[in-house]
């Protein structure tokens, strides 16, 4: 099953990322919380199935994550190194080897630094979420029933609730040890996870609409609704405040109600192909960074809510976005796989 309107969903998240990089008077960071709620449940449904349970080994998940974000994570790294030779080191956080390190073996954010997000910013939450992957998978995926893990998601968002007050949240420590950023996406996976599994119940007993025409009237209510409730938490709401811990128990109905691809939202979204901006996420996620800091390097207008600013910036990110997933994300991907596939042929 394809789940084309999740695609789209994941691709406008990524634009409301790029957005908060141009302007940070809004609380645009909430959409790196839906990513992890789409992250658990999509990989709830390519692998956490219980139709797949025992299929594959930790080894083989963990070279499918790897294969999947490292080529470009890797590759922002070695562009905002090339961006640093060619301006300044800063004196400390990104500039340093400790982290750029920490950033070649995605460890950068499970604790052992905390000055600032480091080198290609953006990429801490590929770094938590690798580990979350893993985390899961050897541990958590077939043991937790999904009271279990409402439970550990609801305590992770609490216990952030608690003592930060706001989910804009990644470097930080918690009692001394606990990295924010992986609480953070814990109790999202955990969300996921917990959205997939009603996901499939209902599936199996779906409920009896009187007419197609209903059933597509109430989805797309459903579908407005949500989305103008996710605009504004993410768009127009205080910036980190209390108000955060709203938007991924709205982002988790979003998720759950654009799954069913049933209303006039995602109707819109398969005509205008917009899952293919989902497909460009992660390099627009990953390259917004270094590129708005090569452009202001060059004085071009990287900042506001302006025509010129946008017509600049998305300019330069899509094509460069396109380059990366065609020429590094897509390959990169491939090559491992098939370099996974050869080294178990000769073992086995």
């Amino acid at each position: 099953m394809r789940f084309d309107a999740l695609d789209s969903i994941r691709g406008l998240a990524a634009l409301a990322v790029v957005l908060f990089h141009l302007h940070y008077g809004f609380p645009g960071y909430l959409a790196v919380d839906l990513f992890f709620i789409l992250s658990g449940f999509v990989l709830s449904y390519r692998y956490f199935n219980p139709h797949n349970q025992g299929e594959l080994s930790l080894t083989d998940f963990t070279i499918a994550r790897l294969s999947r974000l490292y080529p470009l994570h890797l590759f922002g790294l070695i562009a905002v190194l090339l961006y640093y030779f060619a301006t300044d080191f800063p004196d400390k956080g990104d500039g340093n080897l400790y982290t750029f390190l920490q950033h070649i073996f995605l460890l950068h954010n499970t604790g052992m630094s905390t000055w600032w997000v480091s080198w290609n910013q953006p990429s801490w939450s590929i770094s938590v979420e690798f580990w979350v992957n893993l985390i899961v998978f050897a541990w958590i995926a077939w043991r937790a029933n999904t009271l279990t893990l409402l439970i550990l998601s609801i305590l992770g968002y609490s216990v952030l609730i608690a003592n930060i007050k706001h989910l804009d949240v990644h470097i930080q420590l918690l009692f001394g040890f606990l990295n924010a950023g992986m609480v953070r996406c814990f109790a999202g996976f955990f969300l996921g996870m917990v959205l997939y599994r009603w996901f499939v119940v209902i599936k199996a007993h779906p409920i009896k609409f009187s007419s197609p025409a209903m059933r597509f009237g109430l989805f797309s209510l459903a579908e407005i609704a949500l989305v103008a409730a996710a605009v504004a938490l993410v768009f127009f709401a205080p910036i980190r405040t209390k108000m955060d811990f709203n938007a991924p128990f709205v982002f988790t109905a979003l998720v759950f109600c654009f799954a069913w691809q049933g209303g006039i939202l995602s109707w819109i979204f398969n005509k205008c192909r917009l899952a293919f901006l989902g497909t460009l996420s992660y390099s627009l996620y990953l390259n917004h960074y270094w590129v708005i800091n090569v452009m202001k390097k060059w004085d071009l207008p990287t900042y506001g809510f302006k025509l010129e600013v946008f017509a600049w910036v998305f300019g330069v990110l899509v094509p460069v976005s396109l380059a990366t997933y065609y020429l590094i994300e897509k390959p990169g991907q491939g090559y491992i796989r098939a370099k996974w596939k050869q080294i178990k042929g000769r073992v086995e």
